[in-house]
């Protein structure tokens, strides 16, 4: 098939390590399960059932599971899921499913070639909506219940498109997505490629009203995102204006707290070269790759903080209105029981939250000089601090010792290293 279309934390933060309008009626929810949602922990048969099944995977780490498609996207089933739960008070609360399944991606480029003078030709690909497959052929998905890896190639056979889904190592909170474009031709060139992925989101306990955040970064990679919540998944689709949130310029888009309303999250990314400006271009048998979290927290707080971890440079958030106090979405409300997140990392920006350091230090002996007195310096205690954003930049950590010395002989003393990032 072919178509042809003419930031909330700032600053230096630092680690001490010692020694070595009136909204409708909401769904009320009076036990563990909301109103209109269907027991998940009792449907553990079906899913053991649907692991067994080529064309799915359903894969957990205890706190949050997915349901995967051959393609690469997410929900299994339209009326039970799973798409994207979160494990609370006993049960598995569900995020994507009810309503409108509308969660997928699509991929979109050019092919540079005589063949096609003007690098007139366009190939596109989508998987949406559970069966919604167009211009792609998937193999069987393999996973081991806990990780799955997605394989499907455009029905040109140009574009390889593999995600890779795993927990995240550094936070429970978030599973990650390796997504990676490989040009699977001979010698021709492939560019303007492009990503978007949708999500429509229906928050327990209300599946119809939701509050949510989006915020773009610094990512130059990124062309467009809003809230819309039946946003098609082609890339070569119209982009329409969202309910409450539009970022047509891409980066530079913050706007948290929004709602209560039905919302979506989409997410368009037109990848860009070494100069940050001209399209990404593939070579013959060349790939690139990106990150894509999903996950879920008790709160917003907790939310950030796993987001913090993985370096996120784009996200969203959703979780449910506070209906017990106006403005029913705000900064205020913590987001509890259940915030779900979508973020984004390798797409040309930096990380929306900084991180804090990891210090690290080691009991040491220091000989004694003149005067039988013996001294430290930080860099001598120091046995690998590390710091997520200042290692990918190259910028060294800033690192001191609370007490240099002297320290007479035979004596043992305890001191604090303190690492600091920029």
């Amino acid at each position: 098939m072919k178509f042809s279309f003419p930031p909330l934390f700032f600053g230096a933060l630092t680690l001490q390590v010692v020694g070595a309008e009136p909204a409708p009626e909401p769904i009320q929810e009076d036990c563990p399960v909301p109103v209109g949602y269907r027991r998940l922990d009792e449907l553990e048969d079906f899913h053991q059932h649907l692991r067994g099944l080529q064309y799915v995977a359903v894969v957990d780490n205890d706190l949050i599971k997915l349901g995967i498609q051959d393609e690469g996207h997410l929900i299994v089933n339209r009326q039970i899921g799973p798409g994207l739960q979160f494990f609370r008070d006993g049960s598995w609360y569900e995020s994507i499913v009810h309503g409108c399944p509308c969660e997928g991606y699509g991929v979109s480029y050019k092919r540079k070639s005589s063949e096609y003078p003007g690098s007139e030709f366009i190939g596109a690909a989508f998987a949406f909506r559970v069966h919604d497959v167009g211009n792609l052929i998937a193999s069987p998905i393999t996973t081991n219940g806990v990780s799955a890896t997605s394989q499907a190639n455009t029905r040109s056979g140009d574009l390889g498109v593999t995600h890779k889904y795993e927990p995240s190592p550094l936070t429970e909170n978030l599973y990650q997505v390796t997504v990676t474009l490989k040009n699977l031709l001979d010698t021709d060139t492939l560019t303007d490629l492009r990503y978007r992925r949708v999500i429509h989101w229906t928050i327990p306990a209300n599946i119809i009203y939701e509050c949510v955040s989006i915020d773009t970064g610094t990512s130059v990679d990124l062309e467009y995102a809003s809230d819309h919540p039946n946003m098609h998944a082609i890339p070569l689709a119209p982009l329409y204006d969202g309910p409450k949130i539009t970022c047509r310029d891409g980066a530079g888009c913050q706007v948290l707290d929004s709602g209560p309303i039905d919302h979506g999250s989409v997410f368009q990314f037109l990848f860009k070269g070494a100069d940050d400006l001209t399209p990404l271009e593939l070579g013959p048998g060349e790939s690139f790759s990106f990150s894509i979290f999903y996950g879920a927290a008790p709160d917003k707080t907790t939310a950030t903080n796993a987001l913090s971890t993985v370096g996120a440079e784009v996200y969203s958030f959703a979780y449910p209105p506070n209906w017990s106090s106006y403005p029913y979405c705000s900064s205020s409300f913590d987001g509890s029981p259940n915030v779900f997140i979508v973020g984004f990392a390798g797409v040309g920006g930096q990380p929306i939250f900084n991180s804090p350091p990891t210090a690290v230090c080691r009991d040491v002996y220091i000989g004694a000089w003149k005067g039988c007195e013996a001294f430290v310096t930080a860099n001598v205690i120091d046995d690998g601090s590390t710091d997520l954003e200042d290692d990918a930049a190259g910028v060294p950590l800033t690192k001191t010792v609370s007490q240099e010395g002297p320290f007479a002989v035979g004596t043992i003393t305890e001191v604090t290293l303190t690492v600091t990032d920029s």
